[in-house]
């Protein structure tokens, strides 16, 4: 987490950040191992598929606006997008926010990371460190991830930038950025949809009771408990 953050916050070439940013965010998942519970399990794969939509939207949106001839995109070159490709701007300015956990418009983003406070605080053995670290790496996260959305929406074109603007990326393209925009979105508004999609089978090793017939060692699966909640 601090690693991650840490270096991803000098990066300059958005491949790059997202690279670094992806150390921090397995940082993340690891404390949800840390908790080791079966709300844990179910907070890790709400956790996947929203870093996974993010990804996914994140890496299009770098698609559509890459150069031929050029396999990167700086961050600088993102000003003004605003204004000059709206609809790429506001994509990857959802998939930004949701890789940060903003509420509201990081969707599905700020949930994944509230359930893992959660499951990292009400842990049998409280993972107390490890919550306030990934609050605070989570803001050292804000400076790179709010960089980009600012460099999109309050700053001005650079000169020259409608000449060298990218031709329109392929249909493909677009459709992964809107897709993975509306469902991270969607999933902001009902997070409890998916919530109960992720609840797995809770197991349990138990001790075998004299004359019950148990066999050491096998875990008794049991029905799944209500999980994560608001």
């Amino acid at each position: 987490m601090i690693a991650g953050n840490a270096i991803g916050l000098a990066q300059k070439n958005l491949k790059r950040m997202l690279a670094y940013s992806s150390i921090g965010h397995a940082g993340y998942l690891l404390v949800l191992m840390a908790a080791g519970t079966a709300e844990a399990t179910s907070a890790l794969v709400f956790y996947l598929i929203a870093y996974t939509l993010a990804t996914f939207g994140a890496f299009a949106g770098i698609v559509g606006l890459s150069q031929p001839g050029r396999g990167t995109v700086m961050i600088d070159e993102l000003s003004g997008l605003w204004k000059r490709r709206p609809w790429v701007a506001l994509g990857m300015g959802v998939m930004m926010l949701a890789l940060l956990g903003f509420p509201f418009f990081g969707g599905a983003g700020f949930f994944a990371k509230w359930y893992v406070l959660q499951v990292a605080l009400h842990a049998p053995v409280k993972q107390t460190t490890l919550a306030v670290i990934l609050v605070l790496t989570t803001v050292v996260s804000a400076g790179y991830y709010l960089h980009v959305v600012m460099t999109m929406f309050m700053r001005q074109p650079a000169d020259g930038a409608a000449a060298a603007e990218p031709p329109a990326s392929g249909g493909m393209t677009r459709a992964v950025l809107f897709a993975t925009t509306v469902l991270i979105l969607l999933i902001g508004l009902a997070p409890d949809a998916l919530v109960r999609l992720t609840r797995v089978s809770r197991v349990e090793t138990v001790r075998p009771s004299p004359g019950v017939g148990a066999v050491p060692g096998i875990p008794i699966l049991r029905p799944a408990e209500p999980m994560l909640s608001r």
